[in-house]
């Protein structure tokens, strides 16, 4: 239908290429299967980039859409329609809002709260 000319390569991307990429990028796609995963490195990767990020629907995706702007959910069948829906926030926005989440500070008081 869409006749992509997609390459696929299998092997191992080294960390300076993959930030190079995810500077470049507006959007991530996480499609990790609900109850695989708790929490994700690679959700605070995304936005630690400024990108924003689509995520499979589950308990995560919902617990992390709630909360962000950056975040949108999907199933396998509405990603095609959810990317051209989406209007993305500019990355200088997701950088800001991720680190009042879980920047130094944040962690901080989470972790004095907690010892407390």
């Amino acid at each position: 239908q869409r006749q992509l000319d997609v390459v696929w390569e299998n092997r191992f991307v080294e960390p300076d290429q993959l930030d190079a990429a995810l500077r470049r990028t507006r959007f991530v796609v996480i499609g990790h299967v609900d109850d695989s995963m708790i929490v994700s490195g690679v959700v605070y990767h995304a936005i630690g980039f400024g990108a924003n990020v689509l995520i499979r629907d589950g308990e995560l995706a919902r617990h992390l859409a709630a909360a962000h702007r950056f975040v949108h959910r999907y199933d396998d069948a509405s990603l095609p329609q959810r990317l051209h829906q989406i209007v993305p926030l500019p990355a200088v926005e997701v950088f800001a809002e991720a680190t009042r989440a879980y920047g130094l500070e944040s962690c901080k008081a989470g972790w004095l709260a907690a010892l407390a």
